[in-house]
């Protein structure tokens, strides 16, 4: 969904701004989860490729991707990122303490 009073261009789970408003404006530091990338409404936006979609949902800011189509291709696309620096590992080790601090409070590991 395009949220235009944050970003007329991208819809939310490949917006920067909407994730930007979320950690500094908002404050939150919770995990944030993608609405799933295989739907038009994410992969119109990069010429219809997923593993393209799933880069920019993690360069956008999110925790978590919600692959719902081609997973080896996202899975691919996301370490290949990774590797080059295009998602930096700062912001990797972050997302990963973010998720790791949710299990801990739900239980889920100790």
């Amino acid at each position: 969904t395009i949220v235009n009073a944050f970003d007329s261009y991208n819809p939310a789970s490949l917006s920067p701004s909407v994730h930007n408003y979320l950690r500094k404006d908002m404050g939150f530091n919770g995990v944030i989860i993608t609405d799933g990338l295989a739907m038009k409404g994410i992969t119109n936006f990069v010429g219809g490729d997923q593993g393209k979609a799933a880069i920019k949902a993690a360069q956008a800011g999110n925790d978590m991707l919600c692959v719902t189509g081609d997973y080896n291709k996202c899975y691919n696309a996301l370490v290949k990122a990774a590797k080059n620096g295009s998602i930096p590992e700062s912001q990797i080790d972050e997302s990963v303490k973010r998720i790791l601090r949710m299990k801990i409070k739900r239980g889920i590991i100790k």
